[in-house]
């Protein structure tokens, strides 16, 4: 798959043309009562945005590993605390409203593997 970088077209004028896909859990049950988390994925268009150097530092210091940050439309993004770029999912750490553009920008890790 070929990942596309988005491109600033002067001022504020922004090309959301990375799919990611924001994913939320519905909650139901089996026949035998258990409860059954299954992921639900919808598709969004985002801008794939760096992450600063600052930024990436300071969250070394907290122990978290930014490794993706994009930026989606606000009426989109509902809360969700996990999404998929590129095949690979991810866990959003830092949300930021950029209330003036009406985006959300979402700083992301990889999942730490827990070994048993």
């Amino acid at each position: 798959m070929i990942c596309l970088q988005d491109k600033y077209v002067g001022g504020d004028n922004i090309k959301f043309i990375t799919p990611v896909f924001l994913i939320s859990f519905e909650i139901s049950f089996d026949d035998a009562g258990d409860k059954v988390k299954a992921p639900v994925e919808k598709k969004v268009l985002s801008n794939y945005l760096s992450i600063g150097q600052k930024e990436f530092y300071e969250a070394q210091t907290s122990g978290m590993k930014p490794e993706l940050k994009i930026e989606v439309r606000e009426f989109e993004y509902n809360n969700e605390d996990t999404l998929k770029y590129n095949g690979v999912v991810y866990n959003i750490i830092r949300t930021f409203p950029n209330v003036k553009k009406g985006t959300v920008e979402l700083t992301c890790s990889k999942p730490i593997m827990k070994v048993m």
